[in-house]
């Protein structure tokens, strides 16, 4: 069997069984408050293995796109408290990559081979920038994690650039969440986390990332001119 459809299928078989076993249904923030108290109970009796089970968990989710990662965010928080960033980043910048290489080995090779041709420009930006331009939308928490994780491996980003932008661009949404985590009994929905001051930061940090890209482009045009 070919390599890509071993991945694809076994990729919608994971799928079909969570689907299944109402694993969608069951990773909600109203099941995070019911199981809250009990969460809790077993980090303090094992903390450090139940560090290494989320951050597994965490991994395995976000390499096969599972769209739960501001609920197990929010749950690391309340678990493990501000440190709960640490294990996150970590957690993420390698399920991210191995998201970002599943969608790159199945469909993008594929893409850049059939149109390469119509895509050289945006090729040509994204070798360039790409690192400049997945910061950025790291920092726009309204883009799911899961869509810009598979959507990036079509592009031609170098790996290296999209593994740092990932990592330093998660860094402060993370923090974000997980701090709200701390203060769970608060959060009714995970829209709750952006108050007007937080989505203010966001937007300051988004500018700023902006300005080392503009800065290139309009000394290239002055020199190009």
């Amino acid at each position: 069997m070919n390599k890509r459809v071993f991945i694809v299928l076994s990729i919608i078989i994971i799928f079909i069984i969570a689907y299944k076993v109402d694993l969608f249904n069951f990773m909600t923030l109203a099941n995070l408050k019911i199981w809250a108290d009990a969460l809790r109970s077993y980090v303090d009796q094992h903390y450090w293995k139940s560090v290494v089970i989320y951050w597994l968990i965490y991994v395995i989710s976000t390499t096969l796109s599972f769209p739960w990662a501001a609920v197990m965010t929010l749950a690391g928080g309340y678990m493990f408290g501000m440190v709960a960033v640490l294990y996150i980043i970590t957690a993420t910048t390698i399920g991210a990559t191995g998201a970002f290489l599943i969608a790159r080995y199945v469909l993008g090779d594929y893409l850049q081979k059939r149109y390469g041709k119509s895509l050289k420009w945006f090729n040509v930006e994204m070798e360039r920038d790409g690192g400049w331009y997945l910061l950025t939308i790291r920092l726009i928490p309204i883009i799911p994690f899961f869509i810009v994780n598979s959507l990036a491996g079509l592009t031609k980003i170098r790996l290296y650039d999209y593994v740092v932008s990932t990592f330093l661009g998660m860094i402060l949404p993370t923090a974000i969440v997980a701090f709200a985590g701390m203060e769970l009994a608060t959060i009714h929905t995970v829209y709750d986390v952006f108050s007007c001051k937080v989505i203010l930061a966001f937007g300051l940090m988004i500018f700023f990332s902006f300005v080392p890209l503009l800065y290139r482009k309009m000394f290239a045009l002055t020199k190009r001119g």
